[in-house]
């Protein structure tokens, strides 16, 4: 959860997703996937792509969506 809290923060978007739309929290994660990268600007691998998946879906029942 912590690449896209960071990848928020650099876009310059509110951190809490409790107070994102279904549709607006649509179009960031859209947005957070092609475009995350590790610090160097390398890509990262499949398996992590899959782990950010995870870590952020663990938090959407909470955001009542």
């Amino acid at each position: 959860m912590s690449v896209f809290q960071d990848w928020l923060i650099e876009k310059k978007m509110p951190l809490d997703m409790l107070n994102y739309s279904a549709e607006n929290l649509n179009q960031v994660l859209r947005s957070f996937h092609p475009s995350v990268q590790k610090g160097k600007g390398k890509a990262y691998s499949i398996a992590s792509y899959g782990t950010l998946r995870a870590g952020i879906a663990r938090h959407l029942p909470t955001c009542n969506i």
